[in-house]
């Protein structure tokens, strides 16, 4: 595999950039734009793996899509594709799978969706399950839990159901976003550790602006009323908190100044709390012209609990390692069922950087040091390229192994990290 050797990030100057829109808004997007009888606009989009192939299993359904550099125009439709076979691969892209498989279940066709390897690796039983109680006709094709899986159903008879939350949050996503289209509506019950929050407030947010009614009841109880379906419209999507925050923690660990243009302290996003984190291991942030301003001093180590932002907690781990003191974070536990272990990931590359790292059931532990520099191997997995790729702030010679990985969400983003140099 190939492997990327990093400049040491030297330049004291302000930053300002740009992120990509957000994979999260884009690829819910897309779903609910196919859903809709007269389908949409989506404007400032993510163009990335994980969305091209979203769009091309929607193609491979017979949504018509057409995708500009700055828009995407969705036919919708979705509901009424031929009664046909359909053959899906929806790769490595969680979103893609899980979204996908729900809206499977509502709409004509056998539809057989098969996925790579580690995603198909990855649990999948308790959104099945959930969809099955509902009425519709799923069958595992090989192995028990896990892709690939062949769908049969065209509708669903039940309206109420009982899904677990503990191991992701796209699960509940999934369901929520084919609601709109069922007959009788939803009663949505969650039970477990609820995971990842703010990733369904982003579900509710997106839908009602396609003109779902939702009741949220509690954050355990969904009532998705009946007989309003997504209307056609123009959505315009954020820029992704999850890219900014790899940007934002660079600018803390070099004691930096960066302004990024397309990100706002009101979004809902679960990654924007990470700048909390920052701020409370020393950085300081305000929203300033259109965009937000962050200033890092010395950084501090800290206790967080990060189970509603966990995509970030390997950035945290990263730039923790150079914070004096002991750091722990809490709420690791969904991220063993990622594109790899990432737990395993982070305790093994912080390793090899010579950083003293515990690892216990729901949390870790990370003594500050003097960490050196290593290869670090990606796993096939974007945010560990990312994220240990902040430590070439302050050592010289870190390389990434893979480095191509990160057009699963941000293509450029090895360009922009240039700037830092």
């Amino acid at each position: 595999m190939k492997s990327i050797l990093l400049p040491l990030l030297t330049s004291k100057k302000k930053i300002k950039l740009t992120v990509p829109g957000s994979k999260s808004y884009t690829n819910r997007a897309l779903i609910i734009a196919s859903l809709c009888s007269e389908g949409g606009v989506i404007e400032s989009p993510l163009h990335s793996d994980d969305t091209y192939v979203m769009i091309e299993c929607l193609k491979t359904l017979g949504v018509k899509i057409k995708t500009t550099k700055r828009k995407i125009f969705v036919s919708g439709g979705l509901l009424s594709i031929r009664d046909k076979k359909y053959d899906l691969f929806v790769s490595e892209s969680g979103t893609t799978a899980r979204f996908l498989l729900a809206a499977c279940a509502v709409i004509p066709g056998a539809k057989t969706l098969r996925a790579g390897s580690r995603l198909s690796e990855r649990p999948i039983s308790d959104l099945v399950g959930a969809l099955k109680d509902l009425g519709a006709n799923i069958q595992y094709l090989e192995k028990i839990g896990c892709f690939p899986i062949e769908v049969n159903s065209s509708s669903i008879a039940h309206n109420r159901v009982v899904l677990s939350s503990s191991i992701s949050s796209q699960f509940c996503s999934a369901l929520l976003m084919i609601a709109p289209t069922l007959k009788e509506g939803l009663n949505l019950y969650l039970k477990g550790d609820l995971t990842s929050e703010p990733y369904i407030e982003m579900t509710l947010s997106i839908m009602r602006d396609w003109g779902a009614q939702i009741e949220k009841i509690s954050s355990y109880h969904y009532v998705v009323g009946k007989q309003h379906p997504y209307r056609k419209r123009s959505y315009v999507v954020e820029g992704d908190f999850s890219s900014a925050c790899y940007f934002f923690a660079l600018a803390a660990l070099k004691k930096n100044s960066i302004w990024i243009r397309n990100v706002s302290l009101d979004s809902i996003q679960a990654d924007r709390h990470f700048l909390d984190i920052l701020k409370k291991m020393g950085a300081n942030y305000k929203e300033q012209r259109g965009g937000i301003t962050l200033k890092g001093k010395n950084l501090c180590a800290a206790e967080v609990d990060m189970k509603n932002c966990p995509d970030q907690i390997m950035t945290f781990a990263v730039i923790a390692s150079f914070a004096k003191g002991i750091s722990k974070v809490f709420g690791i536990e969904s991220l063993r069922y990622k594109e790899c272990d990432r737990v395993k990931a982070i305790c093994e590359q912080l390793k090899k950087m010579e950083v003293e790292v515990i690892e216990n059931n729901d949390h870790l532990t990370i003594i500050g040091s003097d960490p050196k520099a290593c290869e670090i191997k990606t796993y096939n997995d974007h945010r560990i390229a990312m994220a240990f790729s902040l430590a070439s702030a302050r050592v010289s010679g870190m390389k990434i192994e893979d480095y191509h990985v990160v057009s699963k969400t941000f293509p450029m983003y090895w360009e922009e990290l240039e700037k830092f140099v």
